[in-house]
């Protein structure tokens, strides 16, 4: 059977067994994740996840609707599917796709992006959040490296639109945890790819979900991972502020990260 074919079945199946609902296709992907284990491969060479469930649908999403603004990223930005009102509230009006994957890496997102993601329409606004599950296996300059291939790839292929690059969310309770030091080391780097001054803005996610002390605020990452209700309507706020900004001034201003508070990474397994 070929392998397109195989594709089909699954994406026909999750839609089956969820009564046609994207729910239940997001419910089967995470189930599938659990069951086998991810190899990962270099970030900056684009790879095929081994669950294409969502792929097939977000490409089926394409073929019927044309969004303006495109999020894609892994289990932080797909998570906004539980809390609907918040993704309404702030993005609503962008008219936009949440291209979010659960256990996504780098190299992930740069495949759906070369494989029709990108494709059919024209984008006003790209936002990435992609780079933490890659930490357990890659140096902060390898994450770096595939998040150029990343803007690369939307230049290419939505040549118009703003790419605007999250930093990671911080993660370790302490200021010294040695999560905390390594995705410090990894927006670091991130900030210093060369995106340009004309499209490309780097977001500072960092500071709101710390305490004045530096420790983590738990209120905000309740499991050290991922954003409670609230962590995701400040999330979403900083997120809208900078989209907002870009979209209206016409230009994107891309800075360095050294002013980056130490920051920590997601561990290399999902909820």
């Amino acid at each position: 059977m070929k392998r397109s074919t195989i594709f089909v079945i699954a994406l026909v199946v999750g839609m089956a067994v969820s009564g046609g609902s994207l729910a239940g296709v997001w419910a089967l992907h995470r189930q599938q994740v659990r069951e086998r284990q991810l190899v990962p491969p270099n970030p900056t060479v684009p790879a095929e996840g081994r669950y294409p469930t969502p792929h097939l649908a977000f490409l089926e999403l394409l073929s019927r609707e044309k969004p303006e603004v495109v999020f894609f990223g892994d289990s932080i930005t797909d998570f906004y599917r539980y809390v609907p009102e918040v993704w309404q509230q702030h993005f609503g009006r962008f008219n936009p796709a949440n291209f979010g994957v659960i256990f996504d890496r780098v190299e992930n997102v740069l495949w759906r992006m070369r494989n029709g993601e990108l494709d059919g329409y024209s984008a006003k606004a790209v936002v990435v959040e992609v780079g933490t599950n890659n930490l357990a296996n890659n140096s902060s300059s390898e994450i770096a490296g595939g998040i150029d291939e990343i803007v690369a790839t939307i230049r290419r292929k939505q040549p118009r639109a703003k790419i605007l690059i999250l930093t990671l969310l911080p993660r370790g309770d302490r200021p010294d945890d040695p999560i905390r030091l390594t995705v410090q080391s990894a927006n670091i780097e991130i900030g210093r790819v060369e995106h340009g001054p004309d499209r490309v803005r780097l977001v500072d996610i960092t500071h709101p979900f710390l305490n004045s002390s530096g420790t983590l605020d738990r209120k905000l990452l309740p499991d050290g991972l991922h954003p409670s209700p609230e962590g995701f309507r400040i999330l979403a706020a900083e997120v809208e502020r900078a989209l907002t900004d870009v979209l209206q001034s016409g230009a994107a201003e891309s800075r360095p990260v050294t002013h980056l508070r130490s920051v920590g990474t997601e561990k290399d397994t999902g909820p």
